[in-house]
């Protein structure tokens, strides 16, 4: 699922891949909780990433996307975590070392 904050300018530069939701406001390049709720407000997922200890620093204002590498494992360990290899990511594209659907946080 991709969330995005301009489904316009991602569209145009991703023609094929469907937008999950569009959200307001900007995503803290020190960190934040990021929660995805069900229609019935009960939260399905929640994430906290940051900037510090082992989170990748690339995705830190670099051009990568922050992207989960299996998410039957914990969502809120660093390591669990990785840089895109492409810059700005790849969504709707498998990645040379992907293995699981994606998360991603852009």
């Amino acid at each position: 699922m991709v969330l995005v904050s301009n489904p316009d300018a991602f569209a145009q530069r991703y023609p094929a891949v469907k937008i999950g939701g569009v959200y307001q406001g900007k995503l803290s390049n020190k960190g934040e909780t990021l929660s995805l709720k069900g229609v019935n407000g009960e939260i399905i997922f929640s994430i906290t990433y940051n900037d510090e200890n082992g989170w990748p620093l690339s995705p830190d204002g670099s051009g990568d996307s922050l992207e989960l590498i299996d998410p039957a494992k914990n969502l809120n360990a660093p390591q669990n975590w990785r840089a895109s290899e492409t810059l700005y990511g790849s969504p709707g594209r498998t990645e040379q070392n992907d293995r699981n659907d994606r998360i991603i946080i852009r």
